[in-house]
């Protein structure tokens, strides 16, 4: 299929909406009789099944259609049923592999086609729900909706089987009906073509009039008991082109290529605001810093708002994310036979797109090790006095400029005393020292690779691999993992990340002919230590502030860089580790700058105390150091 302007189109508008049909589905599934979500759901297929049509993929909008149709006698009984959802979830999910194909630049073959045409024979073979109350077709009442400028009024006409010999004329009734826009007439047929009655009348209309209420119902006043009628809601053309004007989408090529340019902008101010200040920064007499520093203020706010507006752009809900996660939670545990209550909130928290395409994979790995590792089956867990089905939820919400991200489960939490002997085993530290470990830091052994306290080894785990991936991956997201472990009650683990990318401010630090950058909100103090103020404790060197004993390190040393000897006061760096105070002595600080931090990537991505690099005002690449990371 040749690539154009209208299959991109396409192909952005319908991953959208598969990711709200996907959303739909999963409220459908915490509770089955959600009217919002089934109306939301249908809209979703129908208005998939018309993009389609503007294609060569017949095969997907039958399937569709047939999904719609089913959707339909769902929304008139009022609840989807757990059938109906098993397949209209295997109609989005083959949506999506035909929407990979085509996004890849490929043709659907043979075996999505007869899967698409299987699948629509299934839907289209399910009976309607019983005790389905009737209601008029969606698709022909929204159609006719939208052509009434004032609203529109439905009606449901059943001729009585008798109307032949009271006289009546139903289509001539019919057409006395003001404003009709759309008329649908239907005959019931014998199973027995012996058993026709001629006489009997077994018509039936549907129809949609632009008049009110009441001028129908007049209209139709003889034939009151014969009539179903509602009030359409009204809907506003040019309202409803302003809401699509509202919505514009964006390759994500592009708003990858301006937030670049954005970045680039903000080093070009902090250099050029170097420069101005070496030339004649210090002019002060004849006005020209004060001037300057004026326009650099209104520049930089300038930047700074470009900058925080791009970034929003790149928001997007986690809603779509979020809503991969129940089927697989389902299936994971049945694979297992345990029985799971999964639970999700929080899903419409809107993060920077980098971060939520990047979360599917940790969360995943989580998610599994709850089921596998965490939750025990329904027989242990009735012994210990447990509900036999077992809950996990995934939560996010905002905080300042971070998400936070919530995986529970109320299983048998981290056994300590396997984790222990699984490092000792694995040659990770002796007994002794496993032994030493607090509670806390035991739990955390599990993010230690190639460790698992697995006693067996399953298809989804035991072989080690899995929380330190995790780990990892939100590192490389610019974020961090922390465990609440409660043996034998459960374990919560909490993803924190950036929501969006924002500017750090950076302290550069020189160490011989190397600079370095290190957050500027990690740094307690800086110090100015002479030599006469150093005393060494057991062979550490130390300083004295506030009655406070600060050991001091090198960070030549750390980096392996050639340092130069100081002379007079030395350059310290206070910061804070997990458990003390720490000094770390540089040669210089350089400057201060505000910029953009890009996670490291390749062959640098998993190196310990690396948190991303920044551009500097001249223009070279500057690593950024965790320097309480280096010192572990």
């Amino acid at each position: 299929m040749i690539r154009d302007d209208l299959l991109e189109a396409f192909l952005i508008e319908t991953r959208d909406l598969v990711a709200r049909a996907r959303a739909d589905l999963a409220a459908l599934d915490r509770i089955a009789t959600d009217g919002a979500a089934l109306d939301s759901l249908f809209r979703a297929l129908h208005t998939l099944k018309g993009s389609t049509a503007l294609f060569e993929l017949a095969p997907l909008t039958q399937l569709l259609h047939a999904a719609e149709t089913r959707l339909d006698r769902s929304r008139n009984a009022g609840r989807l049923h757990p059938e109906g959802a098993q397949n209209i979830e295997a109609t989005i999910d083959a949506t999506e592999r035909w929407l990979d194909v085509l996004d890849a630049g490929g043709e659907p073959n043979d075996g999505l086609v007869q899967a698409a045409r299987h699948l629509a024979v299934r839907l289209e073979g399910e009976d309607a729900p019983r005790g389905a109350s009737p209601r008029f077709p969606a698709a022909m009442a929204n159609g006719a909706a939208q052509d009434a400028s004032g609203g529109a009024t439905a009606l449901r006409y059943t001729p009585s089987p008798d109307a032949y010999f009271r006289g009546d004329d139903p289509l001539a009734i019919l057409r006395a009906v003001p404003g009709l826009l759309h008329v649908t007439a239907t005959a019931a047929v014998a199973e027995d073509p012996l058993a026709y009655d001629p006489f009997k009348c077994t018509l039936g209309f549907e129809a949609v009039s632009s008049a009110g209420l009441d001028e129908v119902r007049a209209a139709l006043r003889f034939v009151a008991d014969q009539i179903e009628i509602t009030q359409l809601p009204s809907q506003s053309p040019a309202a409803d082109s302003a809401l699509h004007l509202r919505a514009l989408h964006v390759e994500a090529a592009r708003l990858d290529a301006l937030t670049g340019l954005a970045g680039e902008l903000v080093v070009a101010k902090a250099a050029l605001a170097h420069e101005a200040q070496r030339l004649f920064g210090a002019r002060e007499g004849d006005g020209v810093s004060r001037d300057y520093a004026v326009r650099e203020a209104a520049l930089d706010r300038i930047v700074r708002g470009l900058h925080a507006a791009i970034n929003g752009l790149r928001l997007t809900p986690l809603t779509p994310l979020f809503a991969r996660f129940p089927r697989q939670v389902r299936e994971l545990a049945s694979g297992l036979g345990k029985s799971v209550d999964f639970e999700a909130s929080g899903e419409h928290v809107a993060v920077d797109k980098a971060i939520a395409e990047g979360l599917f994979e940790p969360l995943l790995h989580l998610l599994r090790n709850a089921i596998d590792h965490g939750v025990e089956p329904p027989d242990v867990r009735q012994a210990a006095g447990k509900p036999q089905t077992a809950r996990i939820s995934l939560t996010a919400h905002a905080l300042g400029r971070e998400v936070i991200l919530d995986v529970m489960d109320d299983g048998r939490g981290i056994d300590l005393g396997a984790a222990r002997r699984a490092a000792v085993t694995r040659g990770l530290m002796d007994e002794a020292a496993a032994a030493a470990l607090s509670d806390h830091d035991a739990a955390r052994l599990v993010f230690s690779a190639g460790l698992s306290t697995a006693t067996e080894v399953s298809a989804l785990s035991g072989r080690g691999v899995g929380l330190d991936a995790v780990e990892a991956a939100v590192a490389r997201l610019g974020g961090r993992v922390s465990l609440d472990n409660r043996p034998g009650r459960g374990l919560r683990v909490r993803l924190i990340l950036p929501a969006q990318i924002v500017l750090q401010k950076v302290l550069v630090v020189a160490v011989g002919e190397e600079r370095f950058g290190v957050p500027l909100d990690s740094v307690q103090e800086v110090h100015r230590v002479q030599p006469d103020e150093l005393t060494l404790v057991r062979e550490t060197p130390t300083f004295v502030r506030r009655d406070t004993v600060i050991p001091l390190v090198r960070l030549a040393d750390m980096v392996g860089a050639d340092a130069v000897p100081p002379e007079g006061a030395a350059v310290v760096l206070q910061i804070a580790t997990d458990e003390d105070v720490l000094g770390v002595h540089v040669d210089r600080i350089e400057a201060r700058v505000e910029a953009p931090l890009r996670p490291m990537t390749g062959l640098m991505q998993d190196y310990p105390g690396m948190v991303g690099t920044i551009i500097g005002v001249d223009g070279q690449v500057i690593a950024v150091l965790d320097l309480a990371e280096l010192v572990r």
